[in-house]
This record gives structure tokens, sequence and C-alpha cells, in this order.
């Protein structure tokens, strides 16, 4: 029996199934690399396999069903395609119906960025219209060619059943008897575009190859048990000759091209496969690229749209259909925004798994803390740091822990299970320490400072002080001793500090004081009598100094007149020399007090100063030593004070 391929299209004398006017393709292939790559740009891949041998009503054919399964075959194991979404149609389950309700999931499950491959083997017919039209059938197996209107399916049922499929791409691959469509070219493929696969992924495609031409035979054997355009079909994926410009690409277009020399020659003419394309084709271009996968994991999820990752990297969107390339343990993500994450490990030894998931919603919780930077742990998992927010969360109860050096640590119970958000704000609470300060015993000025702490103590020993953990400036002075000063940082419970201050020295404090009053009294730490000291002695001195010059200034003046009084000989010079040499007698005599009064000052400070020096003694304070006695595991301490 003869073969002849009906393309699922009708030729434009079929009523229209092909465009009559073929788009221009401006699709480019300039791969920059040989091997193309193998990101999917389809959700996923479906396929519709029909082979029938065993006609009821109708001759038989002898090699149409193991062509199907070869196909099928190839697709699936070298091509991307899950087995779960190939359907699978043979023989006696071939029937109108099961066909037509093959054609309705198709159209109820497949989506805008889905693919359908459509291969059928088997009878078609071609019934003359008036007119000169004709109109072609493919036969079901419970066809009668007699009845072809009410038995069989027109090339106008699948051109409705190519409108209706949502799917992106759609290829018709028909190796049918007798079918007889003739079918216009579409235009060839141009290589200017470097993005090739995305262009052409993107845009909506129906195209179609025959085996043969209008009222061509076609063969139904040929080698290897398959006819003579399956096997080029065939083996054109398979070895990867088909693919013309090796790039590691075989479109729909490379396949006819390929086919068509081969199939025409082995057939000696009799048998020419037609490529067309079908209504609805926007410039897209179907294509097979090789994968050595060794299997398909069919994800499904509720909601859809999640993301789907496989050992931690983006794959696509749920649903989807996931190739896997290596047998072993493969992680499987799902993730959405407001709902947890659903993670599965699946050890991949089949060929085929499926998961279905349904995501729980999920609550947010936001932590602040201050001061911020605190360790966070939910149910004593560390999860970050504050401020954090915590976008999936169970709708249950949880444990929140905060830790935070220097503070105390906090721990809460939080209940999720009503709420879709929540906030938490919490305020840490600082570690305390008993804080001794030891070693002397007296009247002591003590300063402590610390973050926002400062505090003034007027004797020690200090016992029991509670100070909050962190970093503190200790600062101990006491007239005539030297200064105490150390920083010290708080970590732990308590903190004994001992201390010792040093006497300073007394003839070091009177030298000074001999030498410039008020100076030994602001080294022995009395600053509140030795500055008025000091600042009394410049004073005095300096008014000492300018009125003793000035003194001088007027006594020279004064005795300048005197001299020219005496020589003067004209009367009025006489009483102008003569009121000169008064005034200044009177300043100069009035300076010479002032000095005199000064210098008393100057003379009172410094006695004051020098006596205050030797005669003043620091006030004794004393030390403290310990002495531990251990008396059958017990302590006791004994003080001495010296």
């Amino acid at each position: 029996m003869k073969k002849l391929i009906l393309i699922l299209a009708i030729l434009f004398s079929f009523g229209g199934l092909f465009s009559q006017e073929v788009e221009k393709r401006g699709i480019g292939l300039k791969l920059e690399e040989k091997k193309a790559a193998l990101t999917s740009y389809f959700s996923r891949n479906w396929a519709l396999i029909i082979g029938i041998d065993k006609y009821q009503n109708a001759n038989p054919l002898r090699y149409a069903v193991n062509d199907a399964k070869a196909v099928r075959d190839l697709i699936v194991n070298e091509f991307g395609f899950g087995a779960k979404n190939v359907i699978e149609l043979y023989d006696e389950m071939a029937t109108k119906d099961n066909i037509l309700r093959a054609f309705d999931d198709l159209i109820k499950n497949t989506s805008e960025n889905d693919r359908v491959f459509i291969f059928y083997a088997g009878h078609g017919i071609t019934m003359p219209l008036p007119e000169g039209k004709e109109r072609g059938y493919i036969l079901p197996v419970d066809a009668d060619p007699s009845k072809p209107v009410l038995t069989a399916i027109s090339t106008d049922q699948l051109n409705e059943f190519s409108e209706a499929i949502p799917a992106k791409h759609l290829y018709f691959v028909m190796d049918a008897c007798y079918g007889g469509l003739i079918f216009t070219r579409s235009q060839p493929v141009s290589a200017e575009i470097q993005n090739f696969l995305e262009v052409i992924s993107t845009r909506r495609t129906r195209q179609a190859i025959t085996a043969g031409g209008r009222d061509q035979p076609v063969f139904d054997t040929g080698p290897s048990g398959h006819s003579v355009f399956t096997f080029h079909f065939i083996n054109g994926l398979k070895t990867m000759m088909a693919d013309l410009d090796k790039n590691g690409v075989v479109t729909a277009s490379e396949i006819a091209s390929y086919i068509l020399p081969r199939v025409t020659a082995e057939s000696k003419g009799q048998q020419t496969p037609q490529y067309g394309i079908l209504v609805g084709d926007r410039g897209g271009e179907f294509y097979f690229i090789p994968r050595p996968r060794v299997s398909v994991i069919d994800v499904s999820v509720s909601p859809e749209g999640a993301d789907i990752f496989v050992n931690n990297k983006l794959v696509g969107k749920a649903p989807s259909q996931i190739d896997i390339y290596e047998f072993g343990p493969v992680k499987v993500q799902i993730r959405k925004d407001g709902y947890l994450d659903f993670e599965q490990v699946i050890d991949v030894s089949d060929n085929y798994y499926e998961i279905k998931a349904t995501l729980e919603k999920a609550s947010r919780l936001e932590i602040k803390s201050k001061p911020t930077g605190a360790s966070v742990y939910i149910n004593d998992e560390f999860v970050g740091k504050t401020p954090i927010v915590l976008p999936k969360l169970r709708k249950t109860k949880h444990t929140v822990k905060l830790v935070l050096s220097d503070y105390k640590d906090f721990v809460q119970e939080i209940d999720l299970s009503q709420t879709d958000k929540s906030e938490v704000n919490i305020n840490l609470e600082k570690m305390k320490c008993n804080f001794n300060i030891t070693g002397i015993v007296g009247n002591v000025n003590v300063l402590i400072k610390g973050e926002n702490f400062t505090k003034q103590f007027d004797k020690l020993p200090l016992r029991k002080l509670e100070l909050e953990y962190g970093e503190y400036e200790i600062a101990i002075s006491k007239v005539g001793y030297y200064d105490f000063r150390q920083r010290v940082t708080i970590r732990q419970p308590q903190i004994n500090l001992p201390v010792e201050l040093n006497k300073k020295s007394k003839p070091r404090s009177v030298l000074m004081s001999l030498f410039l009053p008020g100076t030994g009294q602001i080294y022995m730490g009395r600053q509140a009598i030795g500055y008025p000291l000091l600042g009394l002695s410049v004073v005095s001195v300096s008014s000492s100094v300018f009125t003793f010059i000035k003194y001088n200034q007027f006594n020279n003046a004064y005795s300048d007149y005197r001299d020219k009084y005496h020589s003067a000989t004209k009367p009025e010079d006489i009483e102008n020399y003569y009121r000169l040499m008064l005034k200044n007698y009177n300043d100069m005599k009035n300076f010479r007090n002032y000095f005199l009064i000064s210098a008393g000052v100057t003379a009172g400070v410094w006695l004051f100063n020098l006596i205050d020096s030797i005669i003043f003694s620091p006030e004794d304070i004393y030390s403290v030593s310990r002495l531990k006695l251990g008396t059958n595991g017990r302590e006791i301490h004994v003080e001495f004070n010296f």
C-alpha cells in the first residue's frame, strides 16, 4: 500500500488550512557557538503520536505503528519530551473518538508557553468537492473510507484544532496513504539574527511536512522497518545530519531540506515531501535540540506561577517539565512569595517523576531591636541579625531568641497562626556587674564614666556597684596624691579593681612655691588655693613692675623741669617750668605709693604661699592587705589597714 503525507494543513485548494499568502521570515541563524544552548524557552513539551496498521474497514499497513513508536522514542529519549505529556494512540486505540478526545486534551491542558508535536502514520484520503475543489481526511482505525464525512477527520477539523490549541509552537508531521495535498513553500530562513533561538521561540508557529505531493503515492516500506519518509525523518534527527548548518539546532525547515532530496531520490521521483506553514503562523520555527537527559520531573503546583529551583538554580515556573541530565540525588525547591518553600529530594534512577505540591500560606515576621545587630534565632535556628524580615514562617507558634554581646538574652514565644504579618520591637537590657574598688580606705574623689553613665563617689572602698557591661574610665584623685586612671572592660558578673595611690613630694611642692607662688599648691592638687595665689602673685608683681617704671619716669621728668626752672630768666618760662615740675613731682609721689603697696602685696602673697606649702600635709589614706585563711574548705577574710 502506498502512503502520502497529509500535513495537517490545507493547501490553497483545500479550503485554506495554509496561509494563502506566505509570510516573509525575518529569522536569523547566526549562533556564535557551534553548540546550541540547552536553555528551555518553553514550559512543557507535548506530543500526540498516532500509528495505525490494523484498520477495521481499510487495507492494513505494515510499518505505521512501528514508525509512530520510533518517533515517540526519539523525541522522548533524545529531544526533551516528557513521557507523561506524550499521548500515544496505536491501532485499536486510535478511534475517531479517542483522536478527537486527544486534541481536546491538548486544547484544555496546554498553555501559551508550551509546544506541541503531532505525528500521524496511517491512511489518508482525498474527497472531491464541487467546482474542482478537494478536502483531505485522515482515517482513524474505525473509519469507513466510503463515508469519510461521518467517520474520518477532515483537514478543516485539523485546522480548527490548530487554531484552538494555545501552544506557541505546533508542528504536524503526517505520513498518510493517498493524501494528495499541495503545499505552498515557506520562505527560507535567513542567517542575520544573532539570538536565533530566542527569536523563533517567542514567535507563534504552525508548520507541517507531508511525505509526498498531490496525488503522489507514498511508499509504505523502506529501510529498517519504516516508511521511506519516516526513516529519513528519524535518521536526520537521531544522527543530527538534518542540522545542515551544524549549529546544534535542527529546525523544521532544515528537516524539510534534509528529507526532500533523499525521499525523492529513493522513490525515483515518485514521492516528493512537501513543507509549508499553517494559518496562524507568525514567523516562529519549531526546532529540536538534542538533550542527553536521563529523566523528566513533571512539576505542578497550587497556586501556579511558583519559581522552580533544581539544585539551587532557577529553571522555570510551575507548572513545568524539568529535564534531568544526571542520575543521583536532585534537590527540587518551589518558591513563591507569601508561601512556605517546598523542597523534595529525588534520587533519580527512572525516566519520569511527578511532583504535585500545594504550597502552604506563610506569615511575615519583622524583628527590630535596640540596639541593632542582635543575632536572631527562630526555634533555636540562627536566621540573621536585627533588623531582619522573615517573609516565610509557618503559621504557628515560634520561639524567638535575640543574643547580643553585653546584653541579656531575649526570649519570647510569638503566635503567627492567625496573622499574615507581624512586627516585634525589642529593647534589649544590658547585663550588669557587681563592681568593687578595693585596696585603699579613706576619703578620695572617684569618677566613673561610661556610655550613658557618669557617677562620682567621695570615699573608698567601693563595693557592689551595679554597672552595665561595657567600657568605663575610672579616675581616682586625692589632694597630695598622684591620680589613678584606668580603662576597664566589664564582661563578667563581678569585678574587683585593686588600686593604690602614691603621695606627692612635699619638698618639691615647697620649692615650686618658693619660686612661683601657687604652683606648689597646684602640684599637690590644691587647685582651689593654688590658682588664686598664682593669679594674685602675677597681678601684684606686674603691678609692682608697672608702678616702679612709672615712678622712675615721673622722677626723671621732675628732675629735668627742676633744673630748667632754676636756669630760666624769663618770667613766663619760670612760671611754666614751675608748673610742670610741680605736676611731675605729685605724679612721682603717687606712683611711689602705688609701688610700695604692690610690693607689699607681692611680699605678702609670697610669704603666705610659702608658709602654706610648708605647713600643708595631705590627709592620710590606708592601704588594705587581705589574708585568706583556708579551714576545711572555708575561707576566712582578714583585712589589715596600713
